[in-house]
């Protein structure tokens, strides 16, 4: 009898304890967010149309389209977000702001897009604030510019989870085609192409696939 009170209290005791070693955890963590300061860093309120010329006049026009906030949500054991889960768990979780600003010319060939958002840090293990910039023709999909930077309030810097894009120069003043801005960022990619940036101005150049390189007019 006192032998299968043991055994029984043994069971118990086991199923307790393996209980609550494989809970599965789902805490939420400190949510990310950008100060005014840093949403600044994106100067666009999606109310704008920009004009691009080339050195021959021929023009490419970007109409605003939206500026939208929104959350993304990771999860510890998802680093990847293929909603994959370890031990059917998810894990620890935070959520994330993105703010999007999309430009798409009059006939939508074209798209420009600029997002700023936070880096995965399940996946990456460091936080990055990120600026990522987008350019392409829409039909056939063609990238003239796709890469990813970190920022500060006031500067932009190499993200070391995106090894191929480079800060290839910054001017305190610099012509593009007939205009002259202030407080230019080169900024390069792992394919030759590059544009030109600035916190007050925004996109104020870029290459295309051509190797074509046009200026932002007004």
């Amino acid at each position: 009898m006192k032998k299968n009170c043991f055994l029984l209290f043994s069971l118990i005791v086991s199923f307790f304890w393996f209980s609550s070693c494989h809970k599965c955890q789902e805490a939420q963590l400190p949510s990310q967010t950008f100060s005014q300061q840093e949403l600044n860093v994106n100067p666009y309120f999606a109310t704008e149309t920009l004009v691009f010329k080339d050195f021959n006049g021929d023009s490419i026009e970007f109409v605003g389209v939206k500026r939208t906030t929104f959350q993304t949500k990771y999860f510890s054991n998802d680093p990847n977000g293929d909603e994959v889960m370890k031990d059917n768990c998810f894990g620890d979780y935070y959520y994330s702001e993105n703010n999007s600003t999309v430009f798409q010319n009059p006939s939508n060939e074209r798209h420009f897009e600029l997002d700023l958002c936070f880096s995965n840090e399940f996946q990456t293990g460091t936080l990055e604030k990120q600026i990522i910039f987008n350019i392409n023709n829409l039909n056939p999909t063609v990238y003239y510019y796709l890469e990813t930077f970190c920022i500060t309030t006031d500067s932009i810097f190499n993200s070391p989870s995106s090894p191929y894009n480079k800060v290839l120069a910054y001017y305190n003043s610099y012509q593009i085609g007939n205009k002259l801005f202030t407080k230019v960022y080169k900024l390069g990619c792992k394919s030759g192409n590059y544009l030109f940036y600035t916190m007050k101005d925004g996109l104020v150049g870029f290459l295309t696939d051509k190797y074509i390189l046009y200026s932002l007019q007004k």
